[in-house]
């Protein structure tokens, strides 16, 4: 319990443009979805911080990383496509599996090209057959012990 009235530091914070402050203090209260939208205003990597904050809900870190992702998609709109899906894709790593990119494709604007994409859904694709192939061992290995 902090010895302070977060509504009224937050309210002063807001006064005063205190955006890193207000983040800080919407998380403390659990207002995730507000922190990550204010955060994206001020920091990238508040942005981040703040999404990875609810450790014991994946679906609302799933949702607040989606946020993240969709903004970082818009900046990077700016550069060429196929520097625009290279940033994206180290970004995806920074999730650490939360998002694949299946979850982050409708976020990419109608000019990405197929080909400049090819890449990335070649490793998603190879990167699925590897799960499949241990699927497949563990179900031979429980249908022999069955």
């Amino acid at each position: 319990e902090p010895y302070y009235d977060i509504q009224y530091a937050l309210r002063l914070c807001l006064e005063r443009a205190r955006l890193r402050s207000c983040c800080h203090l919407y998380a403390t209260q659990g207002m995730f979805q507000e922190a990550v939208s204010l955060a994206l205003k001020v920091d990238l990597e508040l942005a981040k911080s703040v999404a990875d904050m609810p450790a014991d809900d994946e679906g609302m870190r799933r949702k607040l990383w989606l946020m993240v992702a969709k903004h970082v998609i818009q900046l990077e709109s700016e550069g060429t496509t196929r520097d625009q899906v290279g940033n994206v894709v180290s970004f995806l790593k920074e999730t650490d599996g939360l998002l694949k990119l299946e979850d982050i494709l409708p976020f990419f604007p109608d000019t990405v090209l197929i080909d400049d994409l090819k890449g990335a859904v070649g490793d998603a694709l190879e990167e699925y057959s590897l799960k499949i192939e241990d699927l497949k061992r563990e179900m031979d290995s429980a249908t022999k012990e069955a």
